[in-house]
């Protein structure tokens, strides 16, 4: 661990684990989160604050421990899960709280919530958020298609995170396919299967920066127009996390999206809907599809989104005129006193 500063800013991140549960093959993941605290770190002290690395690695009482001796005032939450097991995100988060110490980002409750991806849809619909069609599938046999449901169909696990277990047969057009890679995410990641009707369109997401008065930044659009024909227009894990790849080569993202007036306005008044839905109050990223018929469709929300400078939130402020480490001391500055009794 790094020399703590009295009073100083803790940036707490998950380190990788060895031994990490079913997402201990997808490594690249968890390693970026090292590359992101230390961006952040130096964001922080190009600015003049006291900040310094603290990683949870194989256990949170080793982190409750070095906590307690650094005594940070607050918290830059980067953790993504703890131990391997991204279901962790909410109660990392939630230790914090318990602690009494104040932490950027979104509350364990929005966490949650967006993790259960199933859960978090049936609120969308139930705010009127507009949303892909969906069901789990939790094994055999399959249950009826929902009204609206017709192959091709998007099938990804139902609690985890930055894009695991989503690659090209993550687009299944057949109850055989449908079944198979059903079959392969309970098997990996143990755990149901979400499976939703598949949205042609463009991918688009919007960022949001918490606060009394939530700040929405330029729509970003990842430009899949590289693509080999044929190949799903998703963008999936190695096309976030394995530089090098053909898959991120060809999605190139583009901030600010190239939209019409109207079309901005419903993709922004969607993600606003949908963060409110989940009782975001912090940083976020809202994911989503516009169709070829104008309606934004949201895929997800990513409560405490990749902020690497490189990374989409990253981008989204550059675009509103903001630096990086201006965008780190924001969000910092933004934590709310949680905790404290």
């Amino acid at each position: 661990m790094e020399m703590a500063p009295p009073g100083g800013i803790a940036v707490v991140y998950n380190a990788w684990h060895p031994g990490g549960g079913p997402r201990g093959a997808e490594r690249e993941a968890d390693e970026s989160v090292a590359r992101d605290a230390r961006a952040v770190r130096d964001a922080l002290l190009a600015r003049g604050r006291r900040a310094y690395l603290l990683p949870m690695r194989r256990s949170a009482a080793g982190c409750i421990r070095r906590l307690a001796a650094s005594r940070p005032a607050l918290v830059f939450n980067l953790c993504e899960g703890a131990m391997g097991e991204s279901r962790y995100e909410m109660h990392a988060c939630a230790l914090f709280e318990l602690l009494g110490i104040p932490h950027t980002g979104c509350g364990p409750l929005a966490i949650g919530l967006a993790l259960d991806k199933a859960l978090a849809k049936a609120l969308f619909a139930a705010a009127a958020v507009p949303t892909p069609p969906y069901f789990l599938y939790a094994g055999e046999p399959a249950p009826p298609f929902p009204p609206g449901m017709r192959f091709p169909l998007f099938v990804k696990p139902a609690r985890e995170d930055a894009s695991i277990g989503i690659g090209p047969g993550s687009l299944v057009r057949d109850r055989r396919g449908l079944r198979a890679r059903c079959a392969w995410i309970r098997e990996r990641y143990r755990q149901p299967a979400l499976v939703e009707r598949y949205v042609e369109g463009r991918e688009v997401n919007v960022s949001i920066l918490g606060g009394r008065r939530p700040l929405v930044l330029p729509v970003s659009e990842i430009d899949m127009a590289a693509m080999p024909r044929g190949a799903p227009r998703i963008c999936d894990y190695r096309a976030k996390w394995v530089p090098g790849s053909e898959e991120y080569a060809r999605t190139v993202p583009r901030c600010p999206a190239p939209l019409a007036r109207a079309e901005e306005a419903r993709v922004k008044k969607a993600a606003l809907a949908a963060y409110g839905a989940l009782s975001c109050d912090g940083y976020a990223r809202v994911d989503m599809r516009l169709a070829r018929d104008g309606v934004p469709y949201v895929l997800e929300v990513n409560p405490n989104p990749c902020i690497a400078p490189d990374a989409g939130l990253a981008r989204s402020a550059a675009a509103a005129g903001m630096a990086y480490p201006d965008l780190i001391c924001r969000i910092a500055d933004a934590a709310p006193p949680r905790g404290r009794g």
